[in-house]
């Protein structure tokens, strides 16, 4: 499987622009859903505090700390994931094996 540079750009810009569609309409659109809809009271009740103290040990920062935890995995995943593709993809291209016959002749051998 040969890439060239330009199909390999082209790929990471649509990767790219994948998670940031998931992030910023997906992802946003369902926390503020569970925020607004599904946990009213816990929402409602920690968002009029105006101590900070009160709101440190509130519900409502225990569960923007859960969310933070959850997407700050899911990014580490998602770049480890890419990573080890780029690992791979530049491993692929190197032979496992070079015969050089002479000075103009050089035979690459991929062991697949």
């Amino acid at each position: 499987m040969t890439k060239t540079t330009d199909e390999f750009n082209k790929t990471q810009k649509s990767s790219i622009g994948s998670i940031k569609n998931l992030m910023s309409h997906i992802w946003l659109k369902d926390i503020m859903e569970v925020l607004t809809n599904r946990l009213p009271a816990l929402f409602t009740n920690s968002a009029k505090e105006k101590n900070k103290a009160i709101y440190n040990n509130s519900l409502l920062k225990k569960f923007f700390q859960l969310i933070k935890f959850h997407m700050e995995e899911t990014i580490d995943k998602m770049v480890k994931k890419s990573i080890q593709r780029y690992v791979t993809y530049f491993k692929l291209a190197k032979p496992d094996h070079s015969d050089c016959k002479s000075a103009n002749i050089v035979e690459n051998v991929y062991n697949r």
